[in-house]
């Protein structure tokens, strides 16, 4: 019986070094998951708060998991925007695509090894109507200084899609754009969401294909269930 009693002793104690990273061992001997904003190593007691101004996802297995709640443009940077998931996985955003008119052309994502200056945008922050969003411009090319828009120009679907603009527009809310954070598999990802304006509340999506031999696809915004499964973009710093 003593023997029994050290081998539930030793199975008790075993127990309690095994909650997974994540997670942690609560008062009562459980393992339960770490709450928004924390994280924890494996065999934590208790989860680690996320520095000031990070958040991060329930569960969140370490530090580098907490990511600012806002996207925070370095100034002057100059940033490439890759799609993320999808048939176009991989494939960068380009302000070199068809002209549309004199003052506007279209952009879409294709396949390249990201060193295209025309895969070049700035991001800045700032305010519509007190709101936060962000502009994107095309820093280099035949639409150099021309922001990101969604206005009129519509699918047969009703997606809208996006055009690079001369600047200053007649519409500030047709330039404005959310960067919403997503933490997937311990890799920062956003969903480019049209925030004011025409379109406003549709995500950034790559779903229809040019009509010619050319290996691209445009980009859109979309509200359409069937058409947000891949909505993910990497914001990556050049």
């Amino acid at each position: 019986d003593e023997e029994d009693d050290m081998d539930d002793e030793y199975d008790r104690a075993v127990d309690q070094d095994d909650c997974e990273a994540g997670s942690y061992r609560t008062e009562a001997g459980e393992c339960e998951e770490c709450p928004e904003d924390t994280w924890s190593d494996v065999g934590a007691t208790s989860c680690k708060q996320c520095p000031d101004g990070k958040v991060s996802q329930a569960g969140s297995t370490s530090e580098s998991h907490c990511y600012d709640e806002m996207f925070m443009p370095v100034s002057d940077a100059e940033y490439k925007i890759q799609k993320a998931d999808g048939p176009a996985s991989g494939w960068y955003l380009t302000s070199d695509s068809e002209r549309r008119n004199k003052n506007s052309g279209y952009v879409h994502v294709h396949p390249s090894s990201g060193d295209d200056k025309e895969e070049l945008w700035g991001i800045e922050k700032t305010t519509y109507r007190k709101e936060v969003c962000y502009k994107i411009k095309s820093l280099h090319g035949a639409h150099e200084g021309r922001l990101l828009v969604v206005h009129g120009t519509a699918t047969d679907a009703g997606d809208g899609r996006v055009l690079i603009h001369k600047t200053p527009f007649n519409r500030d809310d047709d330039e404005c754009w959310m960067l919403e954070p997503v933490m997937k598999e311990g890799e920062l990802f956003h969903r480019l969401m049209k925030a004011t304006g025409r379109h406003q509340g549709k995500f950034m999506v790559t779903i229809n294909e040019h009509d010619s031999e050319k290996e691209w696809m445009w980009a859109d915004v979309t509200d359409r269930d069937d058409a947000l499964e891949h909505r993910l973009w990497r914001i990556i710093v050049n």
